[in-house]
């Protein structure tokens, strides 16, 4: 298995692998900032495993998810997560395409979130 990181910032990295054609995504992520903003018209799954993050899903009250916890993000829904503490979620099954697909309300409430915490620091 080999592993190749995609990006870094200030928020943290996005790193991907890739088993047997499918490319998973680990976001390593410092308390305060968010991620997502995306939509995918595919299902999209995820798990925390490390820290505590809050996902946002267009539909449902935002919710907190810990490690070892499981999401599961419906087909053309919205979403991003803050993370509560430093955090390193799994993300799978959203193709290399997909994760560039932002919904541009969404997408605008990740940065103002990500812009107030850079004011923060």
């Amino acid at each position: 298995m080999e592993s190749k990181l995609i990006h870094k910032d200030s928020r943290g990295t996005i790193t991907c692998f890739y088993i047997d054609g499918v490319e998973y995504t680990i976001l390593q992520t410092r308390k305060g900032f968010a991620r997502g903003g995306c939509i995918h018209n595919v299902v999209e799954h995820a798990a925390v495993l490390q820290g505590e993050v809050e996902y946002h899903i267009r539909g449902n009250a935002a919710f907190k998810v810990q490690k070892g916890d499981n999401v599961h993000v419906q087909s053309e829904t919205p979403h991003y997560f803050v993370s509560l503490t430093d955090s390193i979620v799994l993300e799978w099954n959203a193709p290399p395409d997909q994760k560039k697909r932002k919904d541009t309300e969404w997408r605008s409430m990740v940065e103002k979130i990500n812009e107030e915490r850079e004011k923060q620091q």
